[in-house]
């Protein structure tokens, strides 16, 4: 499923229209049948009493049209608009001059009839949002901003069309107030705000209506959804270094978890071999949980963390291994640090970044640049911060755009771990993950990812690594959450299951990603 911005959204529309002579009113047509059709699947469509609120744009045209099917099976239905309709425009006043034949009951919101509208709403069973859609460009306030607010105090289950309004649907970001909805029904395609930023908390449960747009309007578009190819079958004839090495540099001091749930979760993960480079502080905690790993003891620093002795020995180590992955705990010892930078720069194999390894490269991001081999990256948004030297606030109302732009910049592949994880690829491919839940946002839970990408990226090209890796890993975090609730998704639980996760992967594709792809009518 692909996901558009607001502009793109916008220019498919135009293209429908103006080059293949579609009417505006047949596409908001098919917008208010597939919405019927979601209603009529939830048999919402028959509830005792529902309000349906409209703005002035094609979201309230849509909205009308709604309300046209909804009276055919019930007319127990009023629509409130924030604006004369009579001052509609195109396909939107067409709209409305059919339901106001049809007699369908309606009223323009006025200061007057505030209270008795908020009964109203308080009375409801439910209500429809068209108020703004994905052009809103302003904070809203005034008598849209009080009817958002008392429609999100009622019990009533919410229906947005198209996006809640208030989010924006380019970054998820709100703007002034937002309606919370139950259900979310976009058109045509995804945005982008459906995903990222307040999206995922706002939009409640997603589907999409294909408006009648042929595939072939999205199949060039290089944004989707992560859905990852299915697993290939084990090789029955396999021994432990065909199935992957990797060597982990990672851990110090005063971060023990960290060296544990990356190398372990690698081997949890279905990976063949793997080696622990770290102090003999670390070492000897990790061993006691994981017995399975092969350690590797390195030079501490006088903080307990590797020394800049250990380059040497940390070189010879990667030539035996297929992936190299660092930064998880390292610390940020200014020794370290220099000795993550000096690795990455010289190492002859793919290699993963996490955590302070990711502080340590974002002072020299030549480094990087200069890479023949590929490189992941798999910063949350601190860490992206860090590398591109934007503040957070400026990520995230443009994360999309400094995303593909970094990963192309800094010939990397890029995992921005969020509750929507984006991963980008140099190329600019954009993959969003559906998977996962908030109990994931623990620490510790993005060390589990580094190993399980590091199992893909030892057989596979790395942008399927990738992809294969955050599935996993949210899907993991799911089956946890299901057990345990999302309190107790916790890395050490996740470890335990990540086999779970990719048996059921491979043996029934389908049926898990399905779970992950927005319903579609």
């Amino acid at each position: 499923m692909k996901i558009l911005s607001v502009q793109e959204m916008r220019s498919l529309d135009n293209l429908y229209i103006d080059k293949f002579g579609i009417p505006q009113e047949v596409l908001m047509e098919n917008a208010s049948l597939g919405a019927f059709e979601i209603m009529r699947k939830k048999k919402l469509h028959l509830a005792e009493k529902i309000l349906l609120f409209c703005g002035s744009g094609n979201n309230g045209g849509d909205g009308i049209a709604l309300a046209r099917k909804i009276f055919s099976f019930n007319d127990s239905i009023k629509v409130y608009f924030l604006k004369d309709p009579n001052k509609f425009k195109d396909a939107s006043l067409t709209n409305f001059k059919v339901a106001d034949n049809l007699g369908i009951q309606w009223e323009t919101l006025t200061d007057d009839c505030m209270d008795r509208v908020k009964k109203e709403i308080s009375e409801t069973d439910v209500i429809v949002d068209a108020i703004f859609g994905t052009g809103l460009d302003r904070d809203i306030t005034g008598t849209p901003g009080e009817i958002i607010d008392t429609i999100n105090l009622s019990k009533a289950k919410i229906i947005s069309l198209d996006i809640p309004s208030g989010l924006n649907g380019n970054n998820g970001c709100v703007m002034g107030r937002c309606i919370e909805a139950y259900y979310t029904i976009s058109f045509g395609t995804l945005k982008y705000g459906h995903l990222i930023g307040k999206g995922r908390k706002y939009c409640g449960k997603l589907f999409n209506c294909n408006i009648s747009f042929p595939t072939s309007f999205t199949k060039d578009l290089k944004t989707s959804i992560n859905i990852p190819d299915p697993l290939f079958p084990r090789d029955a004839t396999g021994h432990k270094g065909s199935f992957g090495k990797a060597l982990f540099v990672s851990g110090s001091r005063d971060y023990l978890g960290a060296p544990l749930l990356n190398s372990y979760s690698f081997l949890h993960s279905g990976g063949g071999y793997a080696t622990l480079f770290s102090t003999e502080e670390v070492i000897k905690s990790v061993s006691n949980f994981a017995r399975e790993l092969v350690f590797n003891r390195g030079d501490a620093s006088d903080t307990g963390s590797l020394s800049l002795a250990n380059f040497e020995n940390i070189m010879e180590a990667s030539k035996k291994n297929d992936v190299l992955a660092i930064g998880s705990g390292i610390s940020l010892d200014p020794q370290t640090l220099d000795l993550a930078r000096k690795i990455v720069e010289n190492c002859k194999t793919p290699i993963i970044i996490d955590g302070d390894g990711i502080t340590a490269i974002s002072e020299n991001l030549e480094i990087l640049k200069k890479r023949e081999f590929p490189t992941i990256l798999t910063p949350h948004i601190v860490e992206f911060s860090r590398l591109t030297g934007f503040s957070i606030e400026k990520i995230q109302k443009d994360r999309i755009n400094i995303l593909r732009e970094t990963a192309k910049d800094l010939k990397s592949y890029i995992v921005l771990k969020d509750a929507t994880t984006i991963i980008a690829s140099p190329e600019g491919e954009l993959l969003f993950s559906t998977a996962g839940n908030s109990g994931m946002g623990v620490a510790g839970s993005g060390d589990l990812l580094v190993g399980i990408i590091a199992v893909n990226l030892c057989n596979l090209p790395p942008l399927e690594a990738c992809s294969i890796g955050v599935f996993i890993h949210g899907y993991t975090g799911d089956l946890t959450c299901e057990r345990y609730g999302e309190e107790g998704v916790l890395p050490t639980r996740m470890l335990e299951n990540i086999s779970l996760a990719i048996k059921n992967l491979r043996k029934n594709h389908f049926k898990v990603c399905k779970k992950y792809i927005p319903i579609e009518i």
